[in-house]
C-alpha cells in the first residue's frame, strides 16, 4: 500500500463494477471484509469496526455480475452464468464464471493460492467438499475431518483476495462437523462469506419412496435452508441438490418445478447448482443428446440476480451483522471519460448492443455518432473510431 498509507486509511470509494478485499493482515489473512460496488460507487466514510486495527492488505478485481443458477460440471447450453467442477483446473469465458474448488487439503498451498490468483473472471473460492465424511470425499484425505485440520488448512484461502465459501458438508452435518469448523474459523479469525451445502431429502427415507410427493420433499428442503440461514446469518450457496437418486425422473422434475422458482425468491440464497444423480434420473439430456424434462425447464428458468443490491458490504463470520450504515452510494460523476455536451438524455440517444460483445459492436442512434472512443476499465483511451457505427472488436 503506497504513499504511507499501511495502517492509515480512514475511508475510500469503490468504483462501479469492482469487488475489494481488505485485511488488517499484509499477508490478506485475518480480519477482513468484502466490499461489492456492483450497481453504483460504493463510499466507506468510516472503516467498520473489524478494520479498526489498520488495513495492510487490498485486492480490487472485477466483479462478474452473475446470476443464482449455475452448473457443476461441463455441462452446457442451460443460460447459466457460472460453473464448478470440484476441482481448480476450470477457467471463466466471457458469459461465465468459473469458481474454483479447494477440494482438499491439496487445494490449499501456495501454488494453489498463485493459480487462483491469476484467474480471470473468479471473484469466489468453494472450500473443501464433504470433508465431513472420514471414510470418503476429501474428508478421508489428510485428517481432513477433523475441523481443527480443516480450518489450518481453509485459512490459506485467505491470501487469495477472493470471497470465501465455506466447506460444502453433507446434509445432516450443517449444525455438526460445520458448526464446529465455524466456531474455531472465528477463533482463528478466519472469514467465512458464503455458506454451501448439499441436499439429497435423505432424511426422507428416499429407499423406500421413490415415489414420495414432490410437495413434501419441497417442504423439507425449505425448512433444511430456513434453518440453516437462522443459525449462520450469511449468505447460501446450495451447490448440490436434487430430490434424491433413489426417486423417479417424475418426482424429481416436479420438485424442481417447486424449488427453482423457491430459490430464485430467496434474498439470503445466492446461488444454486442442481446435481444430475445419475444418467437415467433426472439428467439434463436423453441418451441421444437433446434436453430432457429436467434439462428444458433448467435451461429455460431466467434465474435472479446473484446479488441484486446496488453496493454490497455485508458481514461475515467474524463480523456477523449487516450494518451497512458506513455504506453508500455515490451517483456523482467521478470522471471525465463520462461527461457530454448535450444536454439530450444519453439514454435516449443511443444503444450499444450486444452487451456482453464477442463479435461485433453495434451502435443504434438517433445522432450522428461523429467520435467514439474506447476506454480500458482503468481509463486509458485505447482507440478512437469515426463516424462508425459498427465496431469489429
Amino acid at each position: 500500500i503506497p504513499n504511507n498509507l499501511e495502517n492509515n486509511i480512514q475511508s475510500f470509494i469503490l468504483c462501479k463494477g469492482y469487488m475489494a478485499t481488505i485485511s488488517v493482515n499484509i499477508d490478506g489473512m485475518g480480519k477482513s471484509k468484502v466490499f461489492i460496488a456492483s450497481e453504483s460507487d460504493l463510499v466507506v466514510e468510516k472503516l467498520p469496526v473489524l478494520l479498526s486495527g489498520g488495513i495492510s492488505f487490498i485486492r480490487v478485481i472485477p466483479w462478474n455480475w452473475a446470476a443464482k443458477k449455475g452448473v457443476g460440471g461441463l455441462n452446457s447450453g442451460l443460460n447459466d452464468s457460472w460453473h464448478y467442477l470440484w476441482s481448480n483446473n476450470g477457467s471463466s469465458t466471457l458469459n461465465k464464471e468459473y469458481s474454483p474448488m479447494a477440494w482438499g487439503s491439496g487445494g490449499t498451498d501456495e501454488a494453489d493460492i498463485t493459480k487462483y490468483k491469476a484467474m480471470y473472471k473468479t471473484t469466489h473460492i468453494l472450500g473443501f467438499n464433504e470433508p465431513d465424511d472420514c471414510n470418503g470425499q476429501s474428508g478421508q484425505y489428510n485428517n481432513l475431518c477433523i475441523p481443527d485440520t480443516a480450518v489450518m488448512h481453509y485459512k490459506n484461502l485467505m491470501k487469495t483476495g477472493l470471497r470465501m465459501v465455506s466447506p460444502a458438508c453433507r446434509e445432516q452435518a450443517w449444525d455438526d462437523w460445520l458448526d464446529s469448523f465455524n466456531i474455531l474459523a472465528k477463533e482463528n479469525d478466519v472469514r467465512i462469506d458464503v455458506i454451501a451445502v448439499h441436499w439429497y431429502d435423505w432424511g426422507g427415507n428416499p429407499k423406500n419412496s421413490p415415489d414420495a410427493d414432490p410437495n413434501l420433499i419441497f417442504g423439507r428442503f425449505k425448512n433444511y435452508l430456513t434453518k440453516v440461514y437462522n443459525h449462520y446469518q450469511l449468505p447460501v450457496w446450495i451447490t448440490e441438490f436434487n430430490a434424491n437418486l433413489n426417486r423417479t425422473t417424475s418426482v424429481n422434475y416436479e420438485f424442481m418445478k417447486l424449488a427453482i422458482p423457491y430459490l430464485d425468491s430467496l434474498d439470503y440464497v445466492e446461488r444454486y447448482a442442481w446435481f444430475q444423480p445419475v444418467s437415467d434420473v433426472a439428467d439434463f439430456y436423453d441418451t441421444s443428446g437433446a434436453y430432457s424434462s429436467i434439462g428444458t425447464y433448467y435451461k429455460n428458468n431466467n434465474s435472479s440476480p446473484s446479488i441484486p443490491e446496488r453496493i454490497y458490504g455485508h458481514g461475515n463470520n467474524l463480523e456477523n451483522t449487516f450494518d451497512g450504515t458506513e455504506n453508500k452510494t455515490q451517483c456523482s460523476p467521478y470522471s471525465s471519460i463520462f461527461s457530454y455536451k448535450s444536454s439530450q438524455s444519453i439514454e435516449k440517444s443511443f444503444t450499444l448492443y450486444p452487451n456482453p460483445v464477442n463479435d461485433k459492436l453495434n451502435i443504434s442512434s438517433f445522432l450522428k455518432v461523429e467520435d467514439l472512443r474506447i476506454y480500458t476499465l482503468h481509463g486509458q483511451l485505447r482507440k478512437i473510431f469515426k463516424n462508425k457505427k459498427l465496431i469489429d472488436v
